[in-house]
This record gives structure tokens, sequence and C-alpha cells, in this order.
């Protein structure tokens, strides 16, 4: 998810850097709940890299309570944005699968855009996924999670499809 914007940032500023680990740990409902990248830098510029991995994460719009650390230094804290997640228990049908095999429903593609349209810039729709078990759900991150759910409340109650949202706020 994140690797491949820091590694494109890493690369022109420090040589010889490559990804030597990454991964991401998901609770039992599929959420992230963390993401590591591990990078190998020669440690004359490790502090040069964790700057630019720094500001990469802020531009990429990291969550509050995230960190930075590379071996040696002390861990950053990062992350100025709140999350917001739409649940949408009406939508639970797969109707078919896009070109890069991601599951796909009309309705919620079209709520995901109603939401982009509307946010403006109080914040950006991050993902979106439909679960044929449980609920749809679109992810928004930006600074006020608050503003963004009376917004994303405004564009999606008059929509069938968005009956039964619910709301969750992270970081």
């Amino acid at each position: 998810m994140v690797e491949d914007p820091l590694l494109a940032a890493l690369t022109p500023e420090v040589e010889w850097v490559q990804i030597v680990d990454s991964g991401s740990l998901m609770n039992e409902e599929f959420r992230l709940v963390s993401c590591d990248v591990v990078f190998a830098v020669p440690p004359i510029a490790a502090n040069r890299a964790a700057r630019i991995v720094i500001a990469e994460v802020e531009k990429l719009g990291i969550t509050r309570g995230s960190s930075v650390t590379v071996n040696g230094l002390e861990s950053q804290p990062v992350g100025r944005m709140s999350g917001l997640r739409v649940r949408l228990p009406e939508i639970v049908e797969v109707e078919g699968e896009d070109h890069e095999h991601v599951f796909v429903n009309a309705d919620l593609t079209r709520l995901v855009g109603l939401v982009e349209e509307g946010l403006g810039d109080l914040g950006v729709v991050w993902s979106w996924r439909i679960r044929d078990d449980l609920a749809s759900d679109i992810t928004i991150h930006g600074r006020d999670a608050l503003a963004m759910e009376e917004r994303v409340r405004q564009i999606l109650e008059p929509e069938p499809a968005a009956r039964g949202m619910s709301f969750e706020r992270f970081a």
C-alpha cells in the first residue's frame, strides 16, 4: 500500500535503498491495524531517509497514532489525519470483478463517486470494499472525522442503497 510511493521518494535521494521486508497486520474483520515497511539504507543516510519517509507518509495521509522508526534512531510520531469508515449494510452483493480482480457493485461504485464529489476539501476517499458476508464500507481520511461524518451523512441519506448506514471514527 505505501511501499511504492515511499520507495519512489527515497530512490532519487538515497543511494542503494531497497525494501527488505513489508507486511500488514489485519484484525478479524480484515481491517488494517498496522503496516510495516523495512528499508535497507546505508547507515550514513539514515537521518536523511527518515526525514524523507516522514514527509512522504504525511503527504500520503497517514492517520494519527502512526510512527516512523529507523534502526538506531528514535521512533518519530507521524500522522495528522483522522479516519472515518462508513458501513453500508444494504450492499452485500458482489456483482463481478474488475480488470484487477477487485469485487464490484454498481451501487457501491455510485455511492463512492457521490462521496468523492461531495467531500470537497474535508477529506479523500481512501478505500472501499464490498463483502458479501457482511456490509460494504467506504473509508475516508481527512483532518476532522466529525465534519466528514456530517457531510457524508448529508450526501448519502437520500440514497436507498445507504439505508442503515453507520459510521466509525478512528485515529
